[in-house]
């Protein structure tokens, strides 16, 4: 019963949201980009009807340079510490290495830390050069999307967050609160938004395929067709 009250209170609140979008402002049907098929098979999959991308400026001055991120001594320091009190080892010896981490000695164990907090690192320089790519390329596009398939989007982010919920022990509530640092209620604002991004994202990336590669079918699936335009603005240097 409590699951039942909880869904309609979420339910009432995306509606709430939508309905101050759709007063704030409506849509005019404008010319639609054609997209790569991928991405109107995902949308048929995932009932998102009535979405398009009707303008994308021009984009060939967007790039950004990723280099080889630097890890600090205390950044070493204090992931050696985590390691070894969760393998509740009071030194560091070559021994301990050996037994607990599978590294011959001192060195070698140090060497693969600071790998491991590149390669975090690496990772982490990647996401953020892509959102700073998508957000660049969202100010310059127009959309026409329908509020019911931004609707759907933000219920399965929505339950997305409640997984997470989960695995830290932890309702939507506290989750939000604790977690996201954000009020329940600004929580639904967020999935709002998040769900109409992850639209925008999947039409401006379908947009770019069609137009940058002829055959807009040789990718086997969307990571394959979203890296590949990714790459088109992100670029690595030497060794990252």
């Amino acid at each position: 019963m409590n699951k039942i009250k909880e869904n309609v209170r979420i339910a009432k609140l995306i509606a709430v949201v939508i309905a101050c979008i759709i007063i704030c402002g409506g849509c005019c049907k404008s010319r639609e980009l054609p997209i790569c098929d991928i991405i109107s098979d995902i949308f048929q999959e995932e009932r998102i009807e009535n979405c398009s991308i009707t303008s994308l400026k021009k984009y060939d001055d967007i790039s950004v340079q990723l280099e080889i991120p630097n890890v600090s001594d205390e950044e070493i320091y204090l992931y050696i510490d985590e390691q070894l009190t969760d393998a509740g080892i009071e030194q560091l010896t070559d021994e301990n290495v050996k037994e607990h981490f599978n590294c011959g000695n001192i060195t070698e164990y140090k060497e693969q830390v600071i790998k491991i907090l590149v390669d975090r690192k690496k990772i982490e320089s990647i996401m953020i050069a892509r959102r700073q790519v998508m957000d660049e390329l969202i100010n310059r596009s127009d959309f026409d999307i329908s509020y019911n398939a931004v609707e759907i989007c933000s219920l399965k982010v929505i339950e997305n967050y409640e997984r997470e919920a989960y695995l830290h022990g932890m309702d939507l509530p506290e989750y939000a609160e604790n977690i996201l640092k954000i009020s329940y209620d600004d929580f639904f604002k967020l999935a709002y938004e998040e769900g109409e991004r992850k639209i925008e994202t999947y039409l401006i990336i379908g947009a770019i395929g069609y137009e940058l590669f002829e055959d807009n079918n040789i990718y086997y699936d969307y990571q394959e067709l979203e890296n590949t335009v990714y790459s088109v603005f992100i670029k690595a240097g030497d060794g990252f």
